[in-house]
């Protein structure tokens, strides 16, 4: 997938930016989850007795940038 994406990049320089991005998940024994994401996907936790929660945060520049300087400053 990422080498189609680069070569799509490479034919067409308007998508020069354009990233992909993904969630993928596995139901474990005992009602585990894993889980791992990767750019501005996200994944959601929903029940019947609690509101949608949001189990991850977005991999993008801005907030790498924001979490970087919140490091820095501590």
């Amino acid at each position: 997938c990422n080498t189609a994406l680069l070569n799509h990049q490479k034919d067409y320089p308007a998508f020069a930016n354009m990233r992909t991005t993904m969630v993928c998940a596995q139901l474990l024994p005992n009602n585990r989850l894993a889980f791992c994401w990767a750019g501005d996907s996200r994944l959601y936790q929903s029940t019947t007795d609690r509101p949608l929660t949001q189990l991850t945060q977005d991999h993008t520049r801005y907030l790498h940038q924001k979490w970087a300087t919140r490091l820095l400053s501590t």
